[in-house]
C-alpha cells in the first residue's frame, strides 16, 4: 500500500518520491494510499501491483489463481 501510494503521488501527481518501502498495511498506511489513489484516479497502476502480490502469493503457497 506505502508503495503504490508512493508511486500515484510521485509518477501522477509530482510530489516527492523519498519515501521508505514497505510491505505492511498499517491503518495509516492505509489511509495514505486512499488519499493518493483519491487525488490521481489511477487503476491501472493498482491492478498491476496486485498482479506482481498475486505471483509472490503463488510462489509463497503454490497454488495458482483461476
Amino acid at each position: 500500500m506505502n508503495h503504490l501510494a508512493h508511486v500515484e503521488r510521485f509518477m501522477f501527481l509530482g510530489e516527492d518520491a523519498d519515501w521508505p518501502a514497505t510491505f505492511q498495511a498499517a491503518e495509516s498506511v492505509i489511509a495514505d494510499y486512499e488519499d493518493a489513489v483519491a487525488r490521481a484516479h489511477l487503476i491501472e497502476e493498482t491492478a498491476r501491483h496486485a498482479g506482481h502480490l498475486d505471483i509472490l502469493r503463488e510462489q509463497i503457497d503454490g497454488t495458482a489463481g483461476r
